[in-house]
């Protein structure tokens, strides 16, 4: 099981922020972990909007540095838990680049589910999305101002090696929390069993069927993970996966949902309609993405 020592958190300043890293030094003290980082990054084009704004009353480069150090170093006191701090700590240049330099050396990547610049984001892609196209850590969505540990975590399963993985994160986040096992399936052949005008009665029978299988599958996945049966509760959903996650994590009350990541580049993680993409905009709980084995 992957041990949590460090936690990496970006900011910034918005809300969404505020309470990933809120998030964070919750997870840093129930995890025991040995450091945090929260880091903001200052872009290129900061001191220029400035000018352009302000002319001849735009502040120096240097007092624009001081002012964000000092907002930085109030967040982090903001979201001091127990004995568990987030070291502040200044960057300059984009965003998504700096912030998967300094990734490589913590365990544990959060982010706000969105940031303060939501047109440029509808445009370019939110800093989640551009941060899992260059790295290869876990990276923790927080979309709430976080009320205790989570208790209740969705798992999207396939049963893949990746399926274990992100199961085996979900633990290591929340030992004691239950563990909701969804897996989707779709009958394969139900489109072309339509233009061969098979009836309605059959094609019902063979989607049964896939779902019996679906449902014998799981079962059997449930039983080689090693997780207490009173700890797991599997469900089997029909259709498109990134819904049927969202419908039952709200129907179940999960304040997590949890997936492996998909793709092996920035280009192929950013293809509309994955299942990762898709619930970075649609999920209304914090979501986690665990990385490739």
């Amino acid at each position: 099981m992957p041990k949590v020592q460090s936690l990496l958190v970006g900011t910034d300043f918005s809300e969404e922020s505020g309470h990933a890293a809120a998030r964070a030094s919750l997870l840093g003290a129930d995890l025991g972990c040995d450091r945090g980082t929260l880091a903001h990054v200052q872009e290129p084009g900061t001191l220029a909007s400035l000018n352009t704004l302000l002319g001849r009353g735009a502040p120096a480069a240097e007092d624009v540095r001081k002012a964000l150090a000092e907002r930085l170093a109030a967040a982090s006191e903001e979201a001091v838990s127990g004995s568990f701090r987030l070291r502040p700590e200044l960057l300059a240049g984009r965003p998504h680049v700096e912030l998967s330099r300094l990734a490589a050396e913590h365990d544990l990547v959060v982010l706000g589910a969105r940031g303060s610049h939501y047109l440029r984001e509808r445009l370019v892609g939110t800093l989640p999305q551009r941060l899992l196209g260059r790295m290869n850590k876990p990276l923790l969505v927080v979309r709430h101002a976080p009320e205790a540990s989570y208790g209740s975590i969705l798992v999207g399963v396939d049963f893949s090696e990746d399926s274990q993985h992100a199961i085996t994160w979900a633990r290591t986040i929340a030992p004691d929390a239950h563990l909701h096992l969804v897996h989707s399936f779709r009958h394969s052949q139900e489109l072309a069993m339509h233009y061969a005008n098979v009836t309605p009665g059959l094609i019902a029978e063979y989607r049964e069927q896939a779902r019996q299988r679906s449902e014998a599958e799981l079962l059997r996945f449930v039983g080689s993970i090693g997780v207490p049966e009173a700890q797991v509760t599997p469900w089997v959903e029909e259709g498109d996966p990134a819904m049927g996650l969202c419908r039952r994590a709200a129907e179940v009350g999960s304040n997590l949902i949890v997936v492996g990541k998909r793709g092996t580049s920035e280009a192929a993680d950013l293809l509309f309609g994955s299942v990762t993409q898709r619930l970075l905009g649609e999920a209304r709980c914090d979501l986690l993405v665990t990385p490739h084995l």
